[in-house]
């Protein structure tokens, strides 16, 4: 089965008025969660994250963003009802948002940072063939394969749902540049992997329950401060809860 992926990616950092008029479609618990966070620049950006998750699937839904009700396993795993599957991840202000009809996806995006010491993080983290991919590659290309590597591996545990619970270094990916993105290891059958188009700077990559990956790229529903208007659902997916 070819899985139908869409990939949206926006910017988290807003002016105040914009963060405002957003936190006004967020859900009591979300509002709640929002006021946990210490730092103002990061309750700012979750408070953007979540409103443009919930505008882009009540876009595609035909609802209001308000009206959408999460349910979350017990690795805190956003779901809605029926048979559409998403998940959002962001790396300082910049944000990725996946979405697909009928299979499992998790996607990841990170800054790359040029600076770190990344090989012992991969001696920590990275299977034992991914620190000998790793380590064998000239050192001008390790970074980038780092990140290539990370950013599989945390999207393929967030699109199976365990989270954390999979060690990292029970499966490996492949994360050479010219390399077929793959996974192979524990549980991994079934799966596919590629890479995503970010920003200069970032690395991304999305995984999905499927024999393979067919991406799209769409602007999010919501791009400013102006109300979106009602619209008919963009796919014929069977009906979240709404209520």
């Amino acid at each position: 089965m070819t899985a139908d992926v869409t990939i949206y990616r926006f910017i988290l950092d807003k002016s105040d008025d914009e963060v405002s008029y957003l936190a006004a479609l967020l859900s009591a618990d979300e509002v709640e969660r929002a006021g946990r966070f210490h730092f103002d620049i990061h309750r700012k950006r979750y408070i953007v994250g979540r409103a443009m998750l919930r505008t882009t699937l009540s876009r595609i839904l035909g609802t209001a963003p308000r009206k959408l009700q999460f349910a979350y396993s017990q690795y805190g795993k956003p779901t809605l009802e029926g048979d559409l599957r998403f998940n959002l991840s962001h790396s300082d202000s910049y944000a990725v948002l996946a979405v697909a009809a009928g299979c499992d996806v998790g996607v990841d995006v990170e800054r790359v940072r040029r600076d770190d010491d990344l090989i012992p993080l991969a001696r920590r983290f990275f299977s034992p063939a991914e620190v000998e991919q790793l380590t064998a590659l000239p050192a001008d290309e390790q970074t980038m394969a780092f990140f290539r590597c990370w950013t599989r591996k945390e999207a393929y545990i967030k699109a199976d749902g365990a989270g954390l619970s999979i060690p990292l270094d029970a499966f490996s990916v492949a994360l050479g540049r010219g390399d077929v993105p793959r996974l192979s290891g524990q549980g991994t059958e079934g799966w596919a992997v590629d890479s995503i188009e970010t920003e200069p700077g970032y690395v991304g990559a999305v995984v999905a329950h499927a024999a393979e990956l067919r991406l799209r790229y769409r602007v999010p529903a919501l791009q400013s401060t102006s109300r979106p208007a009602l619209q008919p659902p963009l796919w014929p997916i069977a009906a979240a809860s709404v209520s």
